[in-house]
């Protein structure tokens, strides 16, 4: 896949690049279920999303003991707000790491000593990266804490064949089954995959860009890419390789061409930033990043046969495009379209937009593109608007010959 593909992961390389400048935005986890995921924890006090190695602690520490709370405070933090700890509760222990500057005794911001050492070189050595380990406890261990709020989901059919088509090739290719959990991973000892249900899913896309993040992870098993990942790496080398999985997961996702919501971008971002404090310490980990997951974008697109797929779907032919329109109309506006048969629908709107008569379907779809449901949806209406616009009638073809 080249050229075009190419350019669609540089601009979101230098999306992560710069998104790291950014505000911290808040990472959800796309579906809803018992255990929370990597990436999920974070202390409702500070707003601070867990990362990098802590993500791992805490992400291990619930599944071992099977907690639904992604929340982690202090103990002290725990007294400040009024909350109890739960009588024979054991904590978890995390870092927090800092920049100390030794010669005025006190810490100090990244960025302020980046000016200070752009001023007085000589300032270097005065700053150290230093770290404090807290423990921390979990939500599911502390009396009094609010109660969560229950994340919704949308019910919604799964429209985007190519999606699908794209992820079955490529687990065909490969032989790795997909298994239903309650939540996603990828286990290198059994190479499987496990996925919540789909109806848990807040989107189709958010439901595709975890598993191209899963199907990342397949690729670093020795027969594959051969990251060592059958081998028990150290904490900080698991952290590193869910950073590579979730940029090859929006590498892929943006190549297939599917209309990404602002919802996953956003996820997209706030998990790169949850990383900001570790790429500064070492800006090399995110290019080394972004370097494996363009390898491993290679390889899943070329077992999956994405470029295939894209050129099958370029070739939408009348009939299926009025097939995809009058699902799409049905999931907007389910009662009114209530007492219409598929087939005739599709097979009068075929004979209407051969003779050139579109102006009520181009009028539904933009009304769609403007007032639809879900992103999806929305997105949906503008891709077929663009298609309606490329089918010419036939008058007009026979014109054409004519002349």
């Amino acid at each position: 896949m080249a050229g075009k593909i190419n350019k669609a992961r540089e601009a979101l390389a230098d999306m992560f690049v710069k998104c790291l400048e950014q505000d911290t935005l808040p990472w959800n986890q796309p579906w809803v279920n018992k255990i929370p995921s990597f990436g999920a924890h974070k202390n409702p006090i500070t707003g601070t999303r867990y990362h990098g190695m802590n993500a791992v602690i805490l992400w291990a520490t619930a599944l071992v003991n099977n907690y639904p709370d992604p929340r982690w405070v202090t103990y002290k933090q725990a007294s400040e707000k009024g909350w109890q700890i739960k009588k024979g509760s054991h904590g978890a222990r995390v870092e927090y790491w800092y920049l100390f500057d030794t010669a005025e005794k006190k810490k100090i911001p990244w960025a302020e000593a980046q000016r200070e050492i752009e001023a007085k070189p000589e300032r270097e050595a005065d700053f150290k990266m230093c770290s404090s380990v807290y423990i921390v406890f979990n939500g599911s261990q502390i009396a009094g804490i609010p109660e969560l709020p229950v994340q919704a989901t949308v019910s919604q059919p799964f429209q985007n064949d190519l999606l699908k088509k794209f992820a079955e090739n490529y687990l065909a290719a490969e032989n790795i089954p997909l298994l239903e959990g309650d939540h996603a991973a990828y286990s290198p000892g059994s190479d499987s995959i496990i996925m919540p249900p789909k109806e848990s899913f807040v989107s189709e896309i958010a439901y595709y860009d975890t598993l191209f993040h899963e199907c990342a992870h397949s690729t670093g098993i020795e027969k594959r890419l051969n990251r060592g990942l059958e081998a028990d790496a150290d904490k900080k080398e698991y952290a590193i390789e869910e950073l590579r999985a979730e940029m090859a997961g929006a590498f892929i996702l943006s190549e297939t061409g599917a209309p990404v919501p602002e919802s996953v971008s956003a996820n997209n971002r706030a998990y790169i930033q949850g990383w900001a404090e570790d790429i500064k310490k070492d800006p090399t980990v995110l290019f080394q990043a972004i370097k494996s997951a363009n390898k491993i974008s290679d390889y899943i697109e070329e077992k999956g046969e994405l470029e295939l797929l894209l050129a099958q779907e370029q070739e939408l032919s009348l009939e299926e495009f009025a097939a995809q329109m009058f699902d799409l109309v049905r999931e907007y506006d389910p009662q009114g379209m209530m007492g219409y048969d598929r087939e005739d629908e599709i097979n009068l709107s075929v004979d209407l937009i051969e003779k050139g008569d579109t102006e009520d379907y181009a009028s539904v779809l933009k009304e769609i593109q403007t007032y639809g449901g879900t992103e999806e949806m929305i997105s949906k209406a503008g891709l077929l608007l663009e298609k309606l616009e490329g089918f010419e009638p036939e008058l007009a073809k026979e014109e054409e010959i004519e002349l």
